[in-house]
């Protein structure tokens, strides 16, 4: 068992891949997410508190079995890229993307609208929110393409047991969206996870001819999605 942070250190610049946005045509939940909503009673906070403790050690990992990359689904068919898309298609008034609209009818009825754990009590927050946020992202990227300053998360991949790029729930999907929205023909990506199989397949391993074998495979990834 080798947690991400050792392989972190040995694959370096190794996990960071540069390809084609298009290249990424699904998205999934990372190995353990599903299953970790449904044990220990979750639905209480302690609950929360002890199945994270006991999950801490394997949502860690690197390598993952099981049937995770099968659940892939279409990322054009996911909630973030269809609001981004509602957003560049009203990028000169954002305030008639329906995403907005929602946002300010939460913000009317709730008395917030919440994005990643945040709330937003104000139109005047929501307005900044969207203009120097979610419409920066699309408009700073198709004028001046991909910038890893401005990133404040990386963009997250997954191999599948084909070797496919998945991307991850959590880690730039807002990013992966504008990028295949603006056009864009390379981003760098971060992998943090490969399935078992993929990772027998190309003889992975963390020392000696092993170690090379997988440097060499992540390559071949990175070519197959240029």
């Amino acid at each position: 068992m080798i947690l991400s942070r050792d392989v972190y250190k040995l694959l370096g610049d190794n996990l960071i891949l540069k390809v084609n946005p298009e290249a990424i045509k699904n998205h999934a939940p990372p190995p353990l997410y599903s299953w970790s909503r449904k044990k220990f009673l979750i639905k209480k906070r302690y609950g929360k508190v002890i199945s994270r403790i006991i999950l801490l050690p394997y949502t860690s990992l690197f390598v993952y079995s099981g049937k995770w990359d099968l659940s892939a689904k279409p990322f054009k068919e996911y909630h973030t890229y269809i609001n981004m898309l509602d957003l560049y298609r009203n990028k000169n008034d954002f305030r008639n993307s329906l995403w907005y609209k929602n946002a300010k009818s939460d913000i009317e009825q709730d008395g917030r609208f919440i994005r990643k754990d945040r709330s937003f009590t104000s139109l005047y927050e929501l307005d900044t929110l969207f203009e120097e946020n979610l419409l920066d992202i699309l408009i700073s990227m198709e004028e001046t393409g991909y910038e890893n300053n401005k990133a404040q998360d990386s963009c997250g991949v997954m191999i599948s047991r084909s070797g496919e790029l998945i991307k991850s729930f959590g880690m730039g999907n807002h990013r992966l969206a504008a990028a295949q929205l603006v056009g864009l023909k390379s981003i760098p990506v971060t992998v943090t996870r490969v399935h078992k199989e993929w990772f027998k397949e190309v003889g992975g391993g963390w020392k000696g001819i092993k170690l090379q074998k997988l440097k060499y495979a992540l390559s071949e990834v990175e070519t197959e999605h240029s």
